[in-house]
């Protein structure tokens, strides 16, 4: 695919996503879709699950302006939980930090395990594998020289960059108390003048759980029904929801008629798992540990 057409569709996910809220608020109370709704609905879009690479992108941006304003705090964020507020940092600010930000991100678009070590900047770098500029995805990373790192959430431009998500404007200091130091989009992931690489996290399959739980959240924000599915009843579905995602506006005014039906979570009508429960990984190139110390 051309840059060209790349940028076309990155514009035209950035203009979704500035109408995301408004539509989000005016769409009707959600429904849970019968089988035969399910297999009718997913024919008509190809079964692309949200995370196919022809809708990675739209997904990324949407997940992303779920947290924007979230406030900065220093070694603030869980990636198993929080979403979108964060959690206590090290002087108990409720907030995120720039590494805990992008690994948030990563496991909601499973990338990263929600039981995966919590890394810094640098420590995140260190197990990644740095990506030419121009070849980075929605899911990769950006890392920093001045040890700060920033999730990818487009397809590269025709300058080579992409937008990205950041904490930023605080420091060791920033306990969630400065309304100036936020998680924010930057249109290129240049945007600090110590800008080294994109980077790669390591492959990695996701447990059932949470493949269904951030599926199920990744259709609840593109306002499609959430399929049935054996693998997390209803309860399970709602409850994993609840504690990881409770704060997301949609996902709230979802949890309601969600709890009042029998079984509610799950991604393929045809009962194949393999496309969604395990999508496919980046490839695995190796995660030399030196080239940050030598950047």
């Amino acid at each position: 695919m051309s840059r060209a057409v790349l940028l076309g569709v990155g514009l035209l996910a950035v203009a979704g996503l500035g109408g995301a809220v408004a539509w989000s608020m005016r769409r009707p109370e959600p429904v849970l879709p019968s089988r035969e709704t399910l297999r009718v609905e997913e024919k008509r879009s190809k079964g692309l699950h949200p995370l196919h690479p022809g809708r990675i992108e739209g997904t990324a941006l949407r997940l992303a302006g779920t947290v924007v304003g979230a406030r900065y705090s220093w070694g603030g964020g869980r990636t198993d939980r929080g979403w979108p507020q964060g959690a206590p940092g090290v002087h108990g600010g409720v907030g995120w930090d720039c590494g805990g930000v992008s690994l948030a991100f990563a496991a909601a678009m499973l990338r990263y395990r929600w039981d995966g070590r919590d890394l810094t900047a640098r420590g995140i770098a260190d197990i990644c594998t740095p990506v030419p500029l121009g070849k980075q995805k929605p899911g990769d990373l950006a890392a920093y020289r001045n040890r700060h790192v920033t999730a990818v959430l487009t397809h590269a431009g025709l300058d080579g960059h992409s937008r990205v998500l950041s904490a930023s404007g605080g420091g060791s200091s920033t306990n969630g108390n400065d309304p100036n130091a936020t998680v924010r989009i930057h249109d290129r992931g240049d945007y600090r003048s110590d800008f080294l690489t994109y980077m790669r996290l390591p492959a990695v399959h996701t447990d059932e759980r949470q493949a269904v739980t951030c599926m199920a959240l990744h259709r609840i924000l593109a306002g499609e029904p959430v399929p049935n599915d054996s693998r997390l009843d209803g309860a399970e579905l709602a409850k994993e929801l609840r504690e990881r995602f409770g704060g997301v506006p949609q996902v709230a005014t979802w949890l309601e008629p969600a709890l009042r039906a029998p079984r509610v979570s799950g991604m393929r009508a045809d009962g194949d798992a393999s496309a969604t429960q395990r999508p496919a990984p980046f490839p695995d190139n190796g995660a030399p540990s030196t080239w940050w110390r030598a950047a």
